[in-house]
């Protein structure tokens, strides 16, 4: 990882065109943000209530129709956060407007990503006469064409990368096709779109499809910002114990509080498929009575707890398997979770700053997953078709899978890649100067969340000379002291020694941490320099 110093020459004209804080002025500079999407993130006051849904009336209709004609509607979803959010709301809406409906997500292990033959079967065989896809279903081609020759009504519902002329469905809503304010919506807002069209405001259906919008790492401007900030604020009055009770405090709720205390416990059912089934969540989010709320909510969190612990086991045979000498990190083994793979892979790019790959083993078959640094992996197997069973996914993440006597070929394939094409990871971050470093501009900062893809909170660097430091958890943890600001480097404990007496410059995200009353500036780091 290189990093640079971010220099910008536009950041007085922010600040006397916007009348902002420079420290506010740095972050729209650092973004390159438009004029309009500047004032959307200052001045814009849109409600839910003031977005068409317009785009939704065809599908809107044809539920009409389905409710007059008793046609009963199985909603086929997905085992992340999105799609358990997405499942969640259609199903609430289509029940809240009398439809006779079911809902069935797939086993991440036993069925894979996706709608397949054999839910397309059961559906037939408890009489299901519509399907609704959610947050998949551009690629189901042979579910999709089972069910068409069958006779069933297709309503496609997705928000990922398709082509027009392979889709097979009889209706389709997809972001791309709907007004430019709605082009980067995930999977529950486009579920989102379809409640608020058939059933009106529904504020819980809104905070549903604000922890996907974050949880799913789309973008955070347009009509997802005004998504996620009303779901934020329904959360901040204290609303909805179902997703209260997942959270690990009751600090305010933030995007970083929703990606970093609920999303990992949603996904956390669908990842231990084999210790649990996803489409219980579905029922748990719909949950009334608060005491089975309470009692699920614990479970929940035991199923995230025990992912947490198998993650960290993983990690640390994958950390011994793969040589630090490669270009390209590649680790396998009959004893890595199929479920966590993805979370194992991004924690070897950590630690080496280079892309990896890890794979379960299971009967000679090897499926798991990649994460890049540095790397296009849309381009990366694009020649190797003839060895790969599955391959599938975005720039930075895919997942793959092909038989384990090609390892060799595909290991060579990756070192080549890697060697040949990667590029380092540049990470720029904004210095703070002195006079950054007060309560009142760091508020202002967080006043503009949400931050994420499009809106980037930057990293920030401080340098110091004038420090206390200690260590946490027994030595684990490193915490560093200065007259204004707390810095915080976990697993770093160890680097106690190595930083007395020394200049150091912090870099990491930057916030505002409150502790009986009492508030300060904290830096959770991520890299120092010396």
């Amino acid at each position: 990882m290189i990093y640079e110093e971010y220099k910008a020459d536009d950041i007085a004209n922010i600040v006397q065109q916007y009348q902002v804080d420079p420290l506010v002025a740095k972050v729209f500079s650092y973004n390159q943000l438009t004029k309009a999407q500047i004032e959307q993130i200052l001045y814009d006051t849109k409600t839910t209530e003031d977005l068409s849904y317009t785009d939704a009336k065809p599908i809107v209709e044809r539920l009409h129709q389905a409710k007059v004609n008793g046609e009963k509607v199985l909603i086929c979803g997905d085992y992340d956060a999105d799609g358990i959010c997405s499942t969640t709301i259609l199903y609430d809406a289509l029940q809240i407007f009398g439809i006779t409906c079911g809902y069935y997500i797939p086993n991440r292990f036993t069925e894979g990503y996706g709608l397949n033959k054999k839910t397309v079967e059961m559906a037939i065989e408890k009489g299901y006469k519509i399907l609704i896809t959610v947050d998949n279903g551009v690629k189901a081609f042979e579910a999709l064409a089972y069910a068409k020759q069958q006779g069933l009504t297709i309503i496609l519902t997705d928000h990922h990368s398709y082509e027009q002329d392979e889709l097979i469905c009889d209706y389709f809503l997809h972001p791309q096709i709907m007004q430019e304010e709605f082009h980067h919506l995930c999977g529950a807002g486009v579920a989102f779109m379809i409640s608020r069209a058939l059933i009106g405001r529904h504020d819980y259906h809104t905070t549903l499809a604000a922890i996907a919008t974050v949880a799913d790492m789309v973008g955070v401007l347009d009509a997802n910002r005004i998504i996620i900030k009303e779901g934020l604020s329904f959360l901040n009055q204290n609303w909805f114990a179902n997703i209260q009770l997942l959270a690990d405090d009751k600090s305010t709720w933030t995007t970083t509080k929703i990606g970093f205390q609920i999303a990992p416990k949603l996904n956390a059912i669908g990842r231990l498929a084999d210790k649990a089934n996803v489409n219980t969540i579905v029922r748990y989010l719909l949950l009334q009575n608060i005491v089975q709320i309470e009692q699920s909510a614990k479970q929940i969190k035991s199923i995230n707890g025990l992912r947490k612990e198998i993650s960290v086991k993983n990690e640390a045979m994958a950390l011994q398997k793969v040589n630090a000498d490669d270009d390209f990190m590649v680790a396998y083994s009959k004893d890595f979770h199929e479920g966590l793979n993805g979370i194992v892979a991004m924690k070897l790019t950590q630690t080496y700053g280079k892309s990896a790959m890890v794979l379960s083993n299971k009967d000679g078959v090897l499926k798991g997953s990649i994460r890049s640094v540095g790397l296009d992996l849309r381009q990366v197997f694009k020649d190797m078709d003839d060895v790969l069973l599955a391959y599938g996914g975005h720039k930075q993440a895919a997942g793959i899978s092909f038989y384990e006597k090609d390892i060799d070929t595909i290991y060579q394939h990756l070192q080549k890649i890697a060697k040949e094409e990667s590029v380092e990871d540049v990470a720029v971050y904004i210095p703070l100067q002195n006079e950054d470093l007060t309560i009142d501009r760091i508020e202002k900062l967080e006043a503009l969340d949400p931050f994420g893809i499009d809106f980037a909170k930057p990293k920030f660097a401080c340098t110091i000379d004038e420090f206390q430091m200690s260590t946490l958890s027994y030595g684990k943890h490193l915490k560093i002291q200065t007259s204004n600001m707390d810095f915080l480097y976990f697993n770093h404990g160890h680097e106690l020694a190595s930083y007395e007496h020394k200049k150091l410059t912090l870099i990491g995200d930057v916030s505002i941490n409150t502790f009986r009353n009492k508030k300060t500036i904290t830096m959770i780091v991520e890299s120092v320099l010396l």
